[in-house]
């Protein structure tokens, strides 16, 4: 049973957008308050839901007040020299002005160097600031008009994956139609709370049932197709859970995806879409048979992967390993002593066994024909009939016949596609995205083209931040494999700059390392941070942040996301671009006005003449 605890309800619009006006950050760093002498400048679309919640909440708390405008974006842009120079006269104290924008990188650019340039013209000196994503998906806790948290539980819909609740409605609004705000921060039954990245494709998911959605998305009619920018969402995801809309006296539902459409459609804005491949296959198979992926958890941290690494020995391949030679194989190849060997095998063999990830049989040997190969349990009786020459020959052995262990073919296969480079890295990982999401890889493609572009192992998704994880399973890392694991490392370092992730993990799964890997990864990681990518080392189970042997973490819970990011010197708190120099300090002097008022009451004759 699915459970969700500890809801908190908060009825405050505030809560819904925060527009970055409280302060801004010059290269020198000194801080600028917000008031009288910054304008805040917001260009709307029709339908644009974000610019139009920003605008409702962008307000000072301790002031109680914002100097604001909104204006139709596509009139501005048409009359931009005409509006600017209104903006001018009406604003004699105007030193900086702040415009926020749906818009791309460039043409937030394009649209800041314009405006300052205008402003030139004007004899006026105004720093420049544009806004022009993210800022309608943030998080704000309001502090104004909200009520007491509500702890409630609700069963997760099995139909649907959403839930319902009646949020507290505001006094004296219980019989109105008022819209208020709503935070709710969500704990599931097992512990884990929910999070999603701050992006209009989460607010989709989060509002709309996961088949209205993939109608819409893969619908002929540009009418469906266009729904969901047309749809208001509601639900928005929020720092510890989600943020809302909820009308009074009407019930409210929150839809919760899994992490693969999440991921999904994370890597479809930035165009690219991901497929199955026999890697997540094979993965997914072991991961049921054995039980799941808690239970996966407990083979990994135990050790018991070392079984199949011995199991996939040229030696063990032809007529298995007896229990002996599964310990004298992890005592020599993975440093452990007898006893410490035999626990791993002693602990895990029978799970393995009972989930049907290995088998017992015999090495027997044809007196016939005298091949030895290795037989099923229950393909030997007392007569077994030889692979070889077809021969029916008795059991020789009249005392006892010792064991010996295979994988079934779904393990040996999921094993030879890097398979426990790929458990490790996603068990030890899976402490980082407690509080997000893991997935198994997919092949890439781009959105126009069938050809591959390439594969992922794992996805980890924790709030805003993407990591892509490459794994490599080799019984020896040396000098005539190393080159091939940095070059797929390396790709999947160029594929994280198109996908907008900011961390690259490299999983090792080995025996023994021969040659100098923590350099070339170290190399690797250098390079990469210059393009804002992290890159980091898992060595079976020891975490090299960086690559560098230093920076070594063997406990999985020590690993934060904030140490996977390149650290910038400078880091906007929204992605924005900004032209002129910024004010050092404001002064109110004598003489200086708020606004013309001589320009109000012209326009006050102009309109009621």
């Amino acid at each position: 049973m699915c459970l969700l605890t500890d809801i908190g309800l908060f009825k405050s619009p505030i809560s819904m957008t925060k527009a970055e006006i409280t302060y801004i950050q010059s290269s020198w760093g000194w801080e600028v308050r917000d008031h009288e002498k910054v304008y805040n400048l917001f260009l709307y679309e029709s339908g644009d839901i974000n610019i139009a919640a920003s605008f409702w909440n962008s307000r000072r708390l301790d002031l109680g007040y914002s100097n604001k405008i909104i204006l139709p974006k596509d009139i501005f842009f048409n009359n931009l020299e005409e509006c600017i120079s209104i903006l001018s006269s009406f604003f004699p104290s105007m030193r900086e002005v702040i415009i926020y924008v749906t818009s791309s990188h460039d043409n937030a650019t394009e649209l800041a160097n314009n405006v300052h340039n205008t402003f030139n013209k004007l004899e006026r000196n105004i720093f420049v600031r544009v806004f022009y994503q993210g800022f309608g998906f943030d998080f704000h806790s309001g502090s104004v008009y909200s009520s007491k948290p509500i702890i409630t539980t609700r069963e997760i819909s099995l139909l649907d994956k959403s839930i319902r609740f009646s949020p507290l409605i505001p006094s004296g609004h219980e019989n109105s139609n008022s819209v208020f705000g709503y935070d709710a921060e969500i704990e599931f039954a097992s512990g884990k709370s929910f999070s999603a990245p701050f992006m209009q494709t989460s607010a989709v998911l989060l509002s709309n049932r996961i088949e209205q959605v993939e109608y819409s998305e893969n619908s002929t009619s540009s009418l469906s197709r266009d729904w969901q920018q047309r749809k208001t969402q509601p639900i928005r995801p929020a720092e510890k859970g989600v943020t809302g809309l909820a009308v009074s006296n009407e019930e409210c539902r929150i839809y919760f995806p899994e992490g693969e459409e999440i991921i999904a459609r994370w890597l479809k804005n930035a165009g690219f879409l991901f497929q199955l491949n026999d890697h997540t296959r094979y993965a997914q198979g072991f991961i049921r048979r054995f039980g799941g992926f808690d239970k996966t958890r407990r083979l990994i941290n135990s050790g018991g992967t070392k079984i199949f690494v011995a199991l996939s020995s040229k030696r063990a391949k032809e007529c298995g390993f007896k229990h002996s030679q599964i310990v004298g194989f992890l005592t020599e190849n993975f440093n452990l002593s007898k006893g410490d060997a035999r626990k791993i095998v002693n602990q895990n063999l029978p799970e393995l066994l009972q989930a049907g990830l290995l088998y017992r049989g015999h090495p027997l040997k044809c007196p016939s024909c005298g091949l030895q190969d290795w037989y099923k349990l229950e393909k030997v009786n007392e007569f077994v009939e030889c692979t070889g020459c077809a021969e029916n020959f008795q059991l020789q052995d009249l005392c006892s016949l010792e064991f010996a262990y295979k994988p079934n073919e779904l393990a040996a296969r999921f094993l030879n596609s890097d398979g426990q480079a790929i458990l490790t890295t996603a068990v030890f990982l899976s402490w980082l995205a407690s509080s997000g999401h893991i997935q198994l890889g997919r092949d890439i493609f781009r959105l126009d083209q069938k050809q591959k572009f390439t594969d992922i192992d794992l996805f980890v998704l924790v709030k805003d931040t993407l990591i892509l994880v490459e794994c490599k399973s080799r019984r020896t890392v040396e000098d005539a494999n190393v080159n091939e694991i940095i070059e797929h490392l390396e790709r999947a370092i160029e594929t994280a700059s198109l996908v907008s992730a900011k961390a690259v993990v490299l999983g090792i799964a080995t025996a023994s390392v021969s040659c100098d890997l923590h350099t070339l990864v170290t190399a690797v990681a250098q390079t990469a941070a210059e393009r804002g990518i992290g890159v980091h080392l898992l060595l079976n189970d020891r975490f090299y942040l960086g690559g560098q042997e230093e920076n070594e973490l063997t406990e999985p819970w020590r690993l934060h996301i904030d140490a996977l990011l390149v650290e910038e010197e400078v880091l906007p708190h929204h992605p924005n671009v900004s032209v002129g120099e910024p004010i050092r300090e404001y002064l109110w002097q004598e003489g200086d006005r708020l606004f013309s008022r001589d320009l109000l009451e012209c326009w006050k004759q102009q309109l009621f003449s």
